[in-house]
């Protein structure tokens, strides 16, 4: 697997570390939404430190709606720190 690949992959885990870092918390996850038919449907999730949301995303599974929720609070935490 390239880098960016694994890095995809990995973003629920390279969140966990940097909030375990960063503030000694774990990221929860949490289903927001479910919509559309049984063969098409997309779900929410939000992702949450402690008690402020960080990111939130959608797919077409709970598994790649957490990563996009991961890949969101990933890059709001970067940017932060860039700042």
């Amino acid at each position: 697997q390239a880098s960016g690949e694994r890095e995809a992959d990995d973003y629920k885990s390279l969140l966990q570390i940097e909030a375990q870092a960063k503030w000694r918390l774990n990221p929860a996850y949490r289903l927001v939404n479910t919509a559309g038919p049984p063969h098409e449907r997309q779900f929410s999730v939000e992702v949450a430190v402690g008690d402020k949301v960080k990111g939130r995303g959608r797919g077409r599974s709970l598994k790649e709606a957490e990563k996009a929720a991961a890949r969101v609070a990933l890059r709001r935490l970067r940017r932060q720190a860039a700042a």
